[in-house]
């Protein structure tokens, strides 16, 4: 298991986002490091159960406290299938380039913009 503190990822911040790239050690790529302009986590090594899944791993984004004001965070979301809905802006986007060397050519600092365009955004 691995985990980022707020600290740590607060300091990759680009205009209110940030970015955290996850991988297993072997796979990290060369500009996903602080320098660059976001935030490593280590994939892990499984499920640790003898004969279960090597490849088995979970990502938790914690919201331990919410203020009631701030009506975009997972505690909006009432149904699955409204995320994009309820959180709009702040609904955390994914994207797996299966490959280091394709993360690596957006250089460092990392082209947020072409990050972006990757997602769809």
């Amino acid at each position: 298991m691995d985990c980022l503190f707020d600290e740590a990822v607060l300091q990759t911040l680009d205009q209110g986002k940030y970015t955290v790239v996850v991988t297993r050690m072997p796979d990290r790529p060369a500009n996903a490091t602080e320098q660059c302009g976001v935030a490593w986590l280590g994939w892990g090594n499984g499920d640790g159960i003898p004969g279960g899944s090597a490849d088995y791993g979970a990502i938790v984004n914690r919201h331990t406290h919410v203020s009631t004001q701030f009506g975009h965070s997972w505690f909006a979301v009432r149904h699955p299938g409204q995320e994009a809905a309820a959180m709009g802006e702040y609904l955390p986007q994914v994207l797996n380039l299966h490959d280091e060397a394709r993360f690596e050519a957006l250089g460092c600092p990392v082209d947020k913009r072409k990050l972006d365009a990757l997602i769809g955004n």
